[in-house]
């Protein structure tokens, strides 16, 4: 962004400016045993922070699956209640018969024909 430097000009382009490479001074040993030992604290931090969380999943789903047991069971009393009540009041209504219909034939909806329609 600035013009210091040398300044060329190749044709497709715009103006450029060379500049000499800045190198960066190399850091002491201390300071990168200082840095490496920050992170690896962080590092365990970050480890016992995932254990506690997968720790808690783990429950969360241990509970999600009784709940889901219970109310699976509790689902099957009520469909065996129906059943058998079901069973009762078929065999109220006719003791007599015994069989269930599994299909029966629609009824007409007028048993006796109809006089023909004036217009």
């Amino acid at each position: 962004m600035t013009n210091d430097g040398v300044e060329i000009h190749p044709l497709p382009l715009p103006k450029l400016y060379l500049r000499p490479l800045k190198v960066h001074k190399p850091q002491s040993y201390e300071d990168l045993v200082q840095k490496i030992q920050q992170l690896e604290q962080m590092n365990q931090k970050l480890q016992k922070d995932l254990e506690a969380i997968q720790q808690k999943h783990e429950a969360e789903v241990i509970m999600l699956r009784v709940d889901f047991e219970e109310s699976q069971t509790q689902l099957r009393e009520m469909i065996n209640q129906l059943g058998n009540h079901i069973l009762e009041i078929g065999a109220n209504v006719n003791p007599a018969a015994q069989e269930i219909k599994l299909f029966s034939p629609p009824r007409k909806r007028h048993p006796r024909s109809s006089p023909a329609h004036k217009r």
